[in-house]
């Protein structure tokens, strides 16, 4: 990797199949993949859509322009051409990471870039890890799930699971 104070680029070899021989990777200064060049303030007239996930949004193995989010960038350029609304659309995923791990980036996060639509693409490394009766996982979902349980004095899990439902739903 090759970080700047304007983000990532990566060009790699790899030899996987079904995916393209060489590929450049990048991302700004955010950690962000997109075409757009987003900043912090939204600029007046643009609709933001935040694609946030794990390796499926990330998209390691593709050029930023072959990723997921890109193609609904330009598919939503054409689509809004002509009208004065300009379209930013951005993919932020971490690889291996689960849903816990979105939460606490969209609770640190999703404020400074005042989306106007969130996609999720979430959920497959949370059924990969947890592993049957006997699975006991301590990554820092555990840590900090147990740190807010102590300070909550023990919430029951429903109460936990519509807090973050409320998150995603403030978020959309």
């Amino acid at each position: 990797f090759l970080p700047t104070r304007s983000g990532t680029r990566l060009t790699y070899s790899q030899s996987l199949p079904g995916v393209k021989g060489e590929i450049v990777y990048t991302a700004d200064r955010y950690g962000l993949r997109s075409l757009s060049d987003w900043t912090v303030t939204k600029p007046v007239g643009t609709v933001r859509v935040l694609c946030i996930g794990a390796s499926t949004t990330n998209q390691p193995t593709q050029s930023t322009e072959e990723i997921w989010s890109a193609i609904l960038q330009r598919r939503l350029d054409e689509e809004f051409a002509g009208t004065g609304v300009a379209i930013e659309v951005a993919g932020y995923g971490g690889g291996g990471q689960r849903v816990f791990n979105r939460v606490i980036w969209c609770e640190e996060n999703l404020a400074r870039f005042d989306p106007d639509i969130v996609v999720t693409l979430e959920g497959i490394n949370d059924l990969c890890f947890n592993g049957g009766p006997e699975y006991s996982y301590d990554g820092p979902e555990a840590r900090v799930a147990a740190m807010r349980s102590a300070r909550a004095k023990a919430p029951p899990l429903k109460r936990l699971l519509q807090e973050r439902s409320q998150l995603y739903r403030r978020a959309a």
